[in-house]
């Protein structure tokens, strides 16, 4: 997923300005500008935000005039390159069924050190967490998938070793994205559907895996999500044969 606009109208000292951008998913964007040039407007148009719409007081609102109605445009793209918009304004937030704003004040102050020393400039800090989560593990099985996956389990590979391998875990951890698509509605039924097929099936476990190539394989790669996940597999246990890393 990539944010590739914000657009932000009529809030604080921002008249309509619109930032094209190019952030990503856990990777730090630094916003940089003098003072007077939009920083705490930015932020406020994040703040502002509940789930019935944009919310600005008296005091927030553009040059203070009522009339000048709030507005936060959100465009963002997909892993398989699709652009969603996303909007807030006074009536309307669809901004939140896809994203959670948190804004975090810490402001800087000037520290006096003396009349003829100068001053310092001091940030508060800010802890977001104050203890290490302790590390959890998936809750996997091949048992139960086997036994979700009905009749003709066996050809279900074992992939333990891969979920607590941690480079595979990092890979994953960056398209998050993926697989939170993985799950939508739609790709569930059509993946129920291929399950149901394979276990209308006959024979040993090589030639339902031959059956699939032959007849499944296209159809699998149809489903964007599924096969970009395949793709990171596939490249991660090339990496990992030539790189030794299991």
């Amino acid at each position: 997923m990539t944010l590739k606009i914000i657009e932000i109208e009529n809030v604080k000292g921002i008249k309509k300005y619109s930032f094209s951008l190019d952030i990503l998913p856990n990777k730090p964007s630094i916003l940089v500008a003098p003072n007077g040039f939009g920083k705490s407007s930015f932020a406020a148009a994040f703040n502002l935000l509940n789930a019935d719409g944009l919310v600005v007081g008296e005091y927030s609102v553009h040059k203070n005039e009522a009339a000048n109605r709030p507005r936060l445009f959100i465009r963002y793209q997909k892993p398989d390159n699709t652009i969603v918009d996303l909007e807030a304004d006074h009536s309307i937030n669809t901004i939140k069924d896809q994203f959670d704003c948190f804004v975090i004040n810490s402001q800087i102050g000037a520290k006096g050190t003396g009349v003829n020393y100068g001053s310092e400039m001091t940030i508060n800090p800010v802890t977001l967490i104050d203890i290490i989560p302790e590390k959890v593990k998936f809750n996997y099985s091949l048992k139960f998938q086997q036994k979700s996956f009905g009749l003709n389990n066996k050809i279900l590979p074992n992939i333990k070793s891969l979920l607590s391998n941690s480079k595979l875990i990092e890979i994953i951890n960056e398209k998050l994205t993926i697989l939170d698509n993985a799950l939508e509605c739609q790709i569930q039924l059509k993946i129920g559907e291929f399950v149901n097929e394979v276990n209308q099936q006959l024979g040993t476990s090589f030639k339902l895996i031959e059956w699939i190539e032959k007849n499944k394989i296209d159809g699998l790669n149809n489903i964007s999500y599924i096969n970009d996940l395949a793709h990171i597999l596939c490249e991660f246990n090339f990496l990992a044969q030539k790189q030794n890393v299991f």
